[in-house]
């Protein structure tokens, strides 16, 4: 029926991309469970075909790990993107917009640009050798882009 009555709608392709994830959540819910997508995961990194193939402790092991070190490491990654994206919007908004954002940045970072500064700490960030200062900074910036995000209409 969504795919009937609102085809108009669905030539968005987020919206296209939304209801085919429902689709495949209602043809196949058990491959869309989060636990199962995780000891997916876990049986591919431990090169096993089915979880019983392990040890109990082994298996829990894997599983602290892939919670611990895999998953955040992926949505630690994928937050990175969205915050450089973030970033060089606020440096576009403080050059061309907003000459008070523009004081701010230089008050937070001195020099350059917050792209540029989020370009050169990025590994550090992800691998949390990340100095004081540099997260310092950081925490600044997301405020800084968390405010002009706040004040923009939606």
């Amino acid at each position: 029926m969504l795919e009937k009555d609102g085809e108009a709608l669905l030539s968005d392709p987020e919206l296209s991309r939304t209801v085919s994830d429902l689709r495949k959540r209602i043809n196949s819910p058990a491959s869309c469970r989060v636990a199962e997508r995780m000891v997916e995961e876990i049986m591919k990194k431990e090169k096993v075909k089915n979880p019983m193939d392990m040890r109990a402790e082994d298996f829990n092991q894997s599983c602290e790990h892939y919670l611990r070190e895999d998953l955040r490491k992926k949505q630690m990654a994928e937050g990175m993107t969205i915050l450089e994206e973030e970033l060089f919007q606020l440096d576009l908004w403080a050059l061309f917009r907003d000459p008070a954002c523009k004081d701010l940045l230089f008050s937070i970072l001195e020099q350059g640009s917050a792209s540029d500064f989020f370009a050169l700490n990025k590994n550090s960030l992800l691998d949390e050798t990340a100095k004081e200062d540099v997260l310092a900074k950081m925490i600044q910036l997301i405020v800084l882009t968390v405010g002009r995000n706040m004040e923009l209409p939606i």
